[in-house]
């Protein structure tokens, strides 16, 4: 049975809104992505200091994502991603990879003189690759459905992210569930 595919300007929401849903879903997707052996720490509502989850890897340093619930990437979210980034890498100084995980795909509309949301997102990593270490990757819409996964725990994620009313929760790999997991 295939995996639904998530609309994700109807989320599910989580602690009251779509952008909780959002958070939570990129956090539960990079908990399947973690080995159990690794430490994985969800940072929970609030505060979080750049990053929505983060987990340290066998050397020490630091995978974080950050989870940016917006639909274009313009002047305005480019500058709420900056503060994010600027939080991560003030409060994790182990951070050797940032990723940024989005809702939609980046246009690539090369019109005119105007400039398109992957010509922003390519200046805004140049400036910060430039200024620091940790490797930034972007974790669009696309990547996120189609990311390889065991069946039933890529299949229970996506139903439940894309189903208010499907009461499933999405399991860490090592079968323990994941901090803050939705319980219906």
């Amino acid at each position: 049975m295939p995996s639904p595919t998530i609309n994700f300007h109807s989320i599910r929401p989580y602690h009251g809104s779509q952008h909780g849903g959002f958070e939570e879903l990129v956090c539960q997707l990079a908990a399947l992505e973690t080995a159990h052996t690794l430490p994985f720490h969800r940072k929970g509502a609030g505060a979080d200091a750049g990053l929505e989850c983060y987990r340290v890897e066998a050397d020490g340093t630091e995978t974080g994502w950050q989870a940016k619930y917006f639909f274009e990437f313009g002047s305005n979210e480019a500058s709420q991603l900056t503060k994010s980034f600027n939080q991560a890498i003030a409060s994790h100084p182990q951070l050797s990879r940032f990723i940024v995980s989005l809702p939609f795909n980046l246009s690539d509309g090369r019109v005119g003189k105007r400039v398109s949301e992957r010509d922003r997102w390519n200046r805004w990593l140049q400036a910060r690759t430039e200024s620091i270490a940790p490797r930034i990757s972007a974790f669009s819409s696309s990547i996120m459905r189609g990311l390889p996964r065991p069946p039933r725990d890529r299949r229970n994620c996506s139903r439940m992210w894309a189903n208010n009313t499907v009461p499933v929760r999405c399991i860490r790999p090592s079968g323990q569930e994941g901090q803050e997991k939705i319980t219906q």
